[in-house]
This record gives structure tokens, sequence and C-alpha cells, in this order.
């Protein structure tokens, strides 16, 4: 009985050491397939002026990976990242701020030198795009906007259309030129004939072969409802559109002095609100639209003009309570009408990586 005992316990022994074995191979795969899963998992974050460890401790905690990064790992993040993978979403932070990262088993290693790519491919060239977005009040005196070959030619450096490919303007009307000079000086110039506004001066870092975005203006809200009012159904959203100037820039490098533009700029604007048959109000929106494929010596700029706009100003100029009376408030009051033209001009400067300096905020790639 006792030799029976000790037999059922060794099989016993045996088939417990075979279950766990063929546990620890299954969980060897799952772990495996998860990190794989994981790394491909598509997700959307957005970053503003926010630590780059912060950044990569949301990463980890959205994926469940490991994300190890030392002390010498600083910088500052602003990005959005819509419905891209956990990979890339970690590669266009890191590379933002200098940075690479390697994988080492099941850890995510964010490191300083581009050197440690090795085992996973070459760097990706990136582009630092500057753009000046500038409003140009015109007088009667022009009427086809600013003459900015004139203007570059005050101070020396002159503006020419070489490197356009296939501009492809269409019937939009829009201007391309290549300006080899100092952007700040060639505004500054047209300010002091010109009342000058800079609208906005973003700077943002584009991978090679990848489409960044640039949106200056903001979101116009308005309130949509869905169902049928007769039946005492109905369901109302509020929905968003984006307004104001657009640019989609993707570069493509093509040596250490050029690189090739694809563009598209699109300025849009509430044109009017029109009431529909349920009652709601819906922006009805004017969008000027172009597209174009330039080739852009590394520092110089393109520029993009000729988007003319003209809007009416009505002022009524009265004496208090005079004013105000009706039939004679004719005699005390005066109303005046101004015609307001103005010129949109975009500057784009494409840097290559080894000149940026300065802090750069990535604001939006996809």
């Amino acid at each position: 009985m006792k030799r029976i005992s000790v037999l059922l316990a060794v099989i016993m022994i045996q088939m417990v050491a075979g279950i766990s074995y063929s546990q620890g191979q299954s969980g060897e795969l799952d772990i495996k397939e998860d990190f794989d899963s994981r790394w491909a998992k598509k997700v959307s974050v957005e970053f503003a002026d926010t630590d780059i460890q912060i950044a990569l401790r949301m990463l980890a905690g959205i994926s469940g990976l490991n994300i190890v990064s030392g002390t010498k790992i600083t910088g500052k993040v602003s990005a959005r990242l819509d419905d891209v993978s956990l990979e890339e979403a970690l590669s266009s932070i890191v590379r933002s701020c200098g940075f690479s990262y390697i994988r080492e088993g099941e850890v995510i290693r964010v490191i300083e030198s581009p050197e440690g790519m090795a085992g996973i491919g070459a760097s990706t060239p990136q582009v630092l795009i500057e753009s000046r977005i500038v409003e140009v009040t015109l007088g009667d005196d022009i009427q086809g906007g600013v003459n900015w070959e004139l203007m570059s030619s005050s101070i020396g450096n002159e503006i020419s259309a070489e490197g356009l490919i296939d501009v492809g303007l269409g019937t939009s009307g829009l201007l391309l030129n290549i300006y080899n000079g100092d952007v700040d000086a060639l505004i500054d110039i047209v300010g002091r004939e010109r009342k000058t506004n800079i609208l906005s001066a973003p700077r943002i870092v584009a991978m090679d072969g990848r489409e960044s975005r640039i949106l200056v203006g903001e979101k116009v809200a308005y309130q949509q409802t869905f169902g049928q009012a007769t039946a005492g159904i109905t369901t109302t959203s509020v929905q968003f559109e984006d307004v104001g100037i657009k640019l989609y820039v993707t570069p493509h490098v093509r040596s250490d002095e050029y690189v090739i533009i694809d563009i598209l700029v699109e300025v849009s604007s509430v044109k009017e609100w029109r009431t529909v048959s349920n009652g709601d109000e819906i922006p009805i929106i004017s969008t000027k639209q172009t597209t174009s494929h330039v080739v852009v010596k590394n520092g110089s700029s393109l520029i993009i003009g000729g988007m003319l706009s003209e809007s009416i100003i009505e002022s009524v100029v009265k004496i208090p309570i005079l004013g105000d009376i009706p039939i004679l408030k004719y005699l005390f009051s005066r109303r005046s009408k101004e015609t307001n033209k103005t010129e949109l001009t975009i500057f784009i400067t494409p840097r290559f990586k080894t000149e940026i300096t300065g802090d750069v905020s990535v604001l939006g790639t996809r």
C-alpha cells in the first residue's frame, strides 16, 4: 500500500509539472502577442506644453507597456495625435524633443542618442516648418494686393518663381513665389507703408513624408436637431466646424539643400447663418482652397498671396440724447460706411533639423 501511495504521488507531481510547463509556454506566447497588439493599438492623445516624462507615463498607462526613460530625457511636448498607433505616437513625441527609443525584450527604453536606433532602422529626417500668417490692410490705391516683388527689391533680396512645380492654382487666384531673404525684414518694409498684422507665427516639426497640420482659427458651434418633431421624439446635439486658416504640409527631403513641399491651403469663414426647416440655424461656410507641389531651398521661404477680402464697416456718430429722438435724430447724427480691404499672405520657411534651435512645438501631425 505504501509503494502504491508513493507511485501515485510521483505520477501527480509529473502531471502538475507537465501542466505548469504547458502554461508557461502558453503564457510566453500570450505575452508576445499581447505586446504586439498593444504596440499597434490605435490611440488619440493631446498634449499642451506637457513635460515629456508625463507624456511618456500617460502613453504607458494607456497601453499597459513598460516605457523607461532616464533623468536626462527632458523637454516639453505640444502635440495632437488622432487615431495613430502607439508606435507612431511614441516616435512622434520622442523625436519632437530630439530623442529616440529602442526595444529591449518587453521594455521600451527612451534614449538620448540616435545611435540607439541602429537596431530598428535609420532615423527619419525631420523638417522644421516656420510660418508667418500676415494680414495687410490695403488702400484704394491698391487693387491687386501687395507687390511683394517690388518690396523685396528695396532691401536687396529678389523674389523669384524658381522652384515652382505644378503650381495648379486653378481659379483660386492665389499667387506663389520663392523668397531668399529675411521674412521679418520684408514684413517690416511693408509695414512702413501699410498696416500689417501678424495673425500667427506657428512652428511645427514635420517628419519626412508625413503630413502635418496647422490650424489658425476657431471652432464654430451650432445646434442640430434629429428626429421627428411631430412624433415628439427629437435629439439635439452640438456640432462644431473648424473655421479659419488651415495648412496641410508634407515635406520630402530631396538633398542637403532642397525640400519638396506638398501643401494644401484652405481659408474659410462663416458667410451667413441660415434657418432650416426644423428651426435650427446652421452656418454657411465660404471656403477658398489651393494645392501646390513646390521645391524650396533650405532656409528660403514660400510666399502664398492673393487672398483678398473686403468688408463694410458701418458706424454712427451722434449727439447724446438728441441723436436718439425720432425724426430729430437725423439732424443730430451721422452714419458712415467704410470699405475695408485686406490681403492675407502666408510665408512658409522649411529648415532641416540640423539647423533647428530654440524651443519647438509640434502643433499637430497626422
